[in-house]
């Protein structure tokens, strides 16, 4: 849902977001799916600095307003 918001400004489209995700950031995509399966059980350190660095990236492009569809 907050995905949503930031990238089509309408929380309805929480469905859209992985799709998105994997046509214009696939990075950005694991980091969302690996962020969601952490809340529910452990990640390896990998995933963790794999994430991060995803997370990085698509923050950088919403910050530059190239992350989303509006």
């Amino acid at each position: 849902m907050w995905l949503a918001l930031a990238f089509f400004e309408d929380e309805g489209r929480a469905g859209d977001v992985m799709a998105y995700l994997n046509r214009q950031s696939p990075a950005g995509a694991d980091a969302v799916a690996i962020c969601n399966r952490g809340a529910h059980k452990a990640v390896t350190r990998e995933q963790q600095m794999t994430t991060i660095r995803a997370v990085e990236e698509l923050t950088g492009r919403m910050r530059e307003g190239t992350g989303g569809d509006r």
